[in-house]
């Protein structure tokens, strides 16, 4: 998927990390695929963060599955659990999302020393915070809605950072919610000030 608005994205992610006193370095692309940043606090690694940016691609990809449909076949929004059984969309994505990001934390954080993190900047106006909360605890307020969430998904990731980027008025802050219980996990809180 395209990613139209890395370089702000990773300018804004870096201007997060830096309010909380944290030095996000940019990783230079090389042949293996790495994270984003590089994540620096008085001049020692504290650790990575992989930015992902959800797009508006959704209308795009239902027009061109129904487009692409042999005659008398129904596709898109029915094949939208794609390998990982029937999830909601924003779920999907995200789980997508976290599984490439969790390759490319393992690549320079093998031994996972320090946390990982992933942030999404979101541009979809098809995703929501509620989606992103729901997405990784499994919750819907206070209801159990999936039987799969990212916390356990996805064990590498120490937490998950929320940003809403779509157009209009909406700025929230950035929300933080945790990976699964695991040794780092009081770094991590300490770390984002939690």
């Amino acid at each position: 998927m395209a990613q139209h608005n890395e370089d702000a994205d990773l300018r804004f992610a870096q201007g997060y990390f830096a309010s909380l006193r944290i030095e996000a370095e940019r990783i230079p692309e090389g042949k293996t695929k790495t994270p984003d940043l590089r994540l620096r606090q008085d001049g020692r690694l504290v650790g990575y963060c992989e930015v992902k940016s959800p797009q508006e691609v959704f209308a795009k990809q239902v027009k061109r599955a129904v487009a692409e449909a042999p005659p008398g076949k129904r596709r898109g929004i029915l094949e939208i659990g794609g390998p990982y059984g029937t999830v909601s969309r924003p779920h999907y994505c995200m789980l997508r999302f976290a599984t490439k990001a969790e390759a490319q934390l393992k690549a320079v954080n093998p031994e996972h020393d320090v946390p990982n993190l992933v942030m999404l900047v979101n541009h979809d106006t098809h995703s929501y915070h509620d989606d992103f909360r729901e997405a990784v605890t499994g919750y819907f307020g206070s209801h159990r809605t999936l039987a799969r969430r990212l916390r356990d998904e996805v064990p590498e990731i120490d937490a998950y950072l929320w940003a809403d980027r779509r157009p209009g008025p909406q700025a929230e802050p950035v929300e933080v919610l945790f990976g699964a219980d695991g040794p780092l996990r009081e770094t991590v809180r300490a770390l984002l000030k939690r």
